[in-house]
C-alpha cells in the first residue's frame, strides 16, 4: 500500500508553495520572503573486512541536499528538498546486503551509499492551534538521542519517513511528541512500507540542567508470520544531564508483544558517565541489547535508530536494528573527549560480549575508535575518523575484522530567497 500521507501532499505541491520562519501577508509573499539551503558533503571511505579474496571498498562520493522553505501564511508553511549523491569513485559494493545485486556485488566491501536523486523531505506544517504544530507529508525525525528513531545522518543518504507527526509545547517545561509513519525511505534508495508505526515521546526539562523523557513506539509490520515480523511495542525512559561537571545519560526500554508477534519479553539498557575538566571529558559505558532465547526468534529491535553512533563504528553491530542479533550484545568502553590545536578529538575503546548463547559463546571482540573535526570557516568543518575492530578468534564469530576510515568535509548555508547571496 504506497502511503497515502505523501500522494496526498505531493499533489498538493502541484498548487501550493513551500516553508518558513517569517510571516507572510499573502500566498505571493509565501515565495518571496521563504528561504533555501544548501548541505555539501565531500566523503572518502575506506574499508577493508577480513572476509577472503574480497578487495577494500574505496568510495569517493558527493551529497547535496538542496531545500526551500516557505514563509508562513496563516498558519501554514511549507518545505521541500531534493537530495543527490554522486559517486566519483565507485570501488565498493554498495549494497549491504550481500548477494542482492548490488554494484559490483562480491568484488568489493561494502559502503552502503549507492547513488540516486530523490524527494528527501516534502511536508507541510500547520501551526493554527496555539504551541501546537503539526506536520505531514517525507520528513526527517530525530528523538532524543536517536538510539531508537534517527535519520542515520553519518551515511551520505538520510533516513526519512512518510509520517503525520505532532509537537505540542503547551505544559510548562514539557514538549509532548506524536506521530504516525506508513512508509520509511531508507539509506539505500528503497522505500518501506508499514501497516503502521506509532511514536509518542514526552521529554521534560523542569529541572535545570536534567531532562526526563519518557517513550512508547508501536511497530506493526506487513508480515503476519509470528516468528519473523517485526511487529513490537517498545516502552521505556532516558534521563540524562549533568550535576556542574559530572555529566550522566541512561535509557532503559522493554519491548513485548504487539499485532502479529508472539513471547517477545526483551530489555535494552545504556548508560553513560562522564566528568567535563574544561574541554576534556573521560567517562565510562555499558550498553545491554536482549538476545533471543531461541536461535529463531527475534532479538531486541532498537526499531529505526542512527546505529553508527552506538556500539563501536566499524558497524559490527547494525543487526540491532531489526532483532536480528541472535546473541544479543554487551557493549563495555571507554571514552576520551578533548580540545586542542584548535580541534575536537574523541577516543573510544569497547569490549564486546554476548548475552545469549546459541553456536556461539565467547566474546565477539573489541574496537578502538578515533575522530578528529576542525571547522576551517563559518560553513565548512572538517572530520577524519577511523574504526578498527578486532574481532575474538572463534570459527564461530558472526563478526570479522575490519578497518574502515573517513575523511569528510561538510559544508552548509542558508539565504533567504530574495536576497540569494546572504548566506548565514
Amino acid at each position: 500500500m504506497k502511503t497515502k500521507i505523501f500522494v496526498v501532499l505531493l499533489l498538493s505541491f502541484c498548487t501550493l508553495p513551500i516553508m518558513a520562519a517569517e510571516k507572510a501577508s499573502d500566498v505571493g509573499e509565501m515565495f518571496t520572503k521563504g528561504v533555501y539551503d544548501v548541505k555539501l558533503r565531500l566523503a572518502f571511505e575506506y574499508s577493508d573486512v577480513e572476509n577472503g579474496n574480497v578487495n577494500p571498498a574505496k568510495g569517493l562520493t558527493l551529497s547535496s541536499y538542496v531545500g526551500f522553505r516557505t514563509a508562513e501564511y496563516e498558519g501554514f508553511s511549507l518545505y521541500a528538498q531534493v537530495h543527490n549523491l554522486w559517486k566519483l569513485d565507485d570501488r565498493y559494493d554498495d549494497d549491504a546486503r550481500p548477494g542482492q545485486g548490488g554494484k559490483k556485488d562480491g568484488e568489493y566491501d561494502v559502503i552502503a551509499d549507492p547513488d540516486g536523486t530523490r524527494i528527501q523531505q516534502l511536508y507541510g506544517d500547520f501551526t493554527m492551534i496555539p504551541e501546537t504544530k503539526v506536520r505531514i507529508g517525507r520528513q526527517e525525525i530525530l528523538l532524543d538521542d536517536v538510539r531508537f528513531i534517527g535519520n542515520i545522518g553519518w551515511r551520505n543518504t538520510a533516513q526519512a519517513f512518510d509520517a503525520i507527526t505532532l509537537t505540542n509545547t503547551s505544559i510548562k517545561d514539557t514538549k509532548i511528541f506524536l506521530g504516525y509513519i506508513d512508509q520509511i525511505a531508507t539509506i539505500l534508495f528503497e522505500e518501506a512500507e508499514y501497516d503502521g508505526i506509532w511514536l509518542a515521546n514526552v521529554n521534560y526539562t523542569g529541572f535545570k540542567g536534567h531532562s526526563q523523557t519518557a517513550f512508547a513506539y508501536l511497530v506493526d509490520s506487513e508480515s503476519d508470520n509470528e516468528k519473523s515480523a517485526k511487529d513490537t511495542a517498545t516502552y521505556g525512559f532516558r534521563l540524562n544531564g549533568a550535576f556542574d561537571s559530572l555529566k550522566y545519560d541512561m535509557t532503559y526500554a522493554h519491548q513485548t508483544d504487539y499485532q502479529d508477534s508472539e513471547d517477545r519479553n526483551l530489555d535494552f539498557f545504556q548508560g553513560y558517565v562522564g566528568y567535563d575538566f574544561g574541554g576534556f571529558e573521560p567517562g565510562i559505558g555499558y550498553s545491554y541489547i536482549d538476545g533471543s532465547d531461541e536461535a529463531d526468534e527475534q532479538a531486541f529491535d532498537t526499531l529505526f535508530s542512527t546505529a553508527h553512533k552506538y556500539n563501536g563504528w566499524a558497524d559490527q553491530f547494525l543487526k540491532t536494528n531489526g532483532g536480528g542479533l541472535k546473541d544479543g550484545l554487551q557493549d563495555f568502553y571507554a571514552s576520551l573527549k578533548f580540545k586542542a590545536l584548535g580541534m575536537n578529538f574523541g577516543i573510544i575503546y569497547h569490549y564486546f560480549d554476548t548475552t545469549e548463547s546459541h553456536t556461539y559463546s565467547n566474546s565477539y571482540g573489541q574496537e578502538i575508535d578515533f575522530v578528529a573535526s576542525k571547522k576551517l570557516a563559518k560553513n565548512l568543518t572538517a572530520t577524519a575518523k577511523l574504526a578498527y575492530y578486532d574481532a575474538t578468534d572463534d570459527s564461530d564469530n558472526p563478526t570479522k575484522d575490519e578497518l574502515v576510515f573517513w575523511l569528510r568535509l561538510d559544508y552548509s548555508f542558508s539565504a533567504p530567497i530574495a536576497d540569494p547571496f546572504a548566506i548565514n
